[in-house]
């Protein structure tokens, strides 16, 4: 067992997109790290890493320091995943690093399984609430984990895919009752339009269930399944880094209901995987935010439209078929305070700030800074209200989390100040937060990104 080890922990801090995967790249090229551990979320992440010879990939399944020789994925009990789309995946990512990209790929043998029938119903229940979206990925992520809260019997785990039987018993379960979840929405399934009618289909036809099974069956042989022994043993004794999937505002408990995710982004579950495993080593929590705001689909966002200037010049998340374009909003100090407040109520260690999207301000000529809101008044409340700080509550309560969405789309950005370069990002977010900034990246590969340093911050003042 080693004794000298350092875990980091990756937390996105604001409404994903941050950085999460460029960072997780570059702390496992700084710290030697073996293994990226995916410990919550699913399917629907999108982490791009761009290497200095060029090469990109748009990591979802596989971890994002994959690119670096010799480190290993694992996906965590509490990654829910999907067969199919690893094995794109894994067939896209392969040329770009030589080697199959399932070979140092492992899957905790309890983790939950994405069908195509959770990713249909999730579309169809978007589409169903029109204007009332929830801004979902449309990726089967959170149909999965309604059915492991009311149907935990009949969800099918990784160590299930070995299993045709088995598979083909619980696919057929789960797309009737999807097919019979949509209906009840009063969703006559012979008269939707045009382009929803495939998807119809992937829940009325039992060659689907079939077709599904026997694609299971022939990607089992290349999926790497392990044990709780196994997982343990290898955490043990690794030089783990944790991704993190999507950002501490869309948490399943304390994001602004609904517009959230159905995961725990909070690092509680990387905390329990760590604690399961007897590792012995430090613990680092990288809260990591942008040098800005943005945000992909519906819900508040009290700082939208603050920003001017070429944004999107070097921007990977730019549209997603279900989410809609990315939107851009001004640096935010309370959502940041939120969020590390949030954090702090599970982890009351080492917790460190990485700042990404520096390079903006090659684009822009400043970023609006801002620090409170005014929550308008309304007619059970005639005086406008300052708001600093949002308190979180750790008791699971969905209506007070929805009340903050309330409060936020009613509340107007109060812009304190203006920041014009890198070190004035720097400052404002430790004043902000309390805490250090130690990395800063500049760009999307490994070397834009750095340590921080007094020296680095003299030289920033003439960027």
């Amino acid at each position: 067992m080693k004794t000298d080890n350092l875990a980091h922990v990756v937390v996105g801090l604001g409404f994903g997109d941050e950085g999460k995967g460029t960072m997780t790249d570059f702390l496992c090229r700084e710290y030697e790290a073996d293994l990226v551990i995916r410990y919550n979320g699913g399917a629907q992440a999108g982490h791009n890493v761009v290497t200095e010879d060029g090469r990109h990939h748009n990591f979802s399944q596989i971890g994002s320091g994959t690119f670096i020789h010799g480190v290993r994925t694992l996906l965590s009990q509490y990654m829910l995943w999907n067969p199919i789309s690893l094995a794109h995946e894994a067939s896209a990512l392969s040329p770009k690093i030589g080697e199959h990209a399932l070979r140092n790929h492992f899957i905790d043998y309890r983790a939950p399984i994405i069908t195509p029938f959770h990713v249909v119903s999730n579309r169809l229940k978007e589409w169903v609430r029109g204007r009332s979206r929830h801004g979902s990925c449309g990726k089967g992520v959170g149909e999965l984990a309604y059915d492991l809260i009311n149907h935990s019997d009949d969800v099918m785990r990784a160590r299930d895919i070995h299993d045709h039987a088995k598979t083909s018993r619980i696919l057929s379960s789960v797309q009737e009752r999807k097919r019979e979840e949509i209906i009840r929405l009063g969703v006559e399934l012979n008269k939707v339009p045009d382009f929803l009618i495939e998807l119809v289909q992937l829940l009325m036809s039992q060659d689907e269930v079939d077709k599904t099974a026997d694609a299971y069956k022939a990607f089992s042989s290349h999926f790497n399944i392990i044990t709780e022994k196994t997982v343990n043993k290898m955490v043990c004794n690794s030089r783990p880094v944790f991704e993190g999937a999507q950002g501490v505002l869309l948490d399943e408990w304390h994001g602004f209901h609904p517009y959230t995710t159905w995961s725990s982004i909070v690092p509680n579950n990387a905390l329990k995987i760590i604690d399961d495993s007897g590792f012995s080593g430090k613990i680092e929590v990288v809260g990591v935010t942008r040098s800005y705001s943005t945000r992909h689909g519906n819900g508040p966002f009290v700082t939208e439209n603050l920003m001017s200037g070429n944004i999107f010049s070097s921007e990977h998340n730019k549209t997603n078929d279900w989410q809609g374009p990315l939107r851009v909003g001004g640096a935010d100090g309370v959502m940041l305070r939120y969020a590390l407040d949030c954090i702090k109520g599970y982890f009351k260690g080492s917790i460190s700030l990485a700042i990404t999207h520096l390079d903006i301000l090659n684009n822009v000529d400043e970023i609006p800074f801002c620090d409170s809101y005014i929550e308008k008044h309304n007619t059970l409340d005639p005086i406008d209200r300052l708001v600093k700080y949002i308190k979180p509550n750790f008791t699971k309560d969905l209506s007070y989390q929805e009340s903050l969405a309330r409060m936020l789309f009613n509340s107007e950005p109060i812009v304190d100040r203006y920041l014009y370069g890198p070190e004035d990002v720097v400052e404002q977010i430790e004043q902000v937060s309390n805490l250090p900034v130690k990395y800063l990246s500049f760009g999307p590969s490994s070397s834009q990104k750095t340590i921080i340093s007094s020296d680095l911050l003299c030289e920033m003042c003439s960027f």
